[in-house]
């Protein structure tokens, strides 16, 4: 085949490849984050909480979006303690 072929198909492939990954660092919304978006706070943060007990995050976004529910719902006790 011809070098200038399989160059081009290659680049083609190469940028499609990275058109469809989410770029590093950058995560799907969570079912949280679409609750909190919503204004659905007490539902957003169960959610949070969740994530933050089964440790299955260590993001400082989780414990912060948490806070701000419970501000957002009148709960400045427990946004003081998260």
């Amino acid at each position: 085949m011809n070098k200038r072929f399989v160059f081009t198909v290659s680049c083609v492939f190469a940028i499609a490849l990275t058109a469809f990954m989410p770029a590093r660092g950058q995560e799907m919304p969570s079912k949280a984050d679409k609750q909190f978006e919503m204004g659905m706070y007490k539902e957003a943060a169960q959610g949070y909480a969740q994530m933050i007990n089964s440790e299955s995050t260590d993001d400082i976004r989780c414990y912060e979006q948490l806070a701000q529910c419970y501000i957002n719902i009148n709960k400045p006790f427990e946004a003081i303690e998260t």
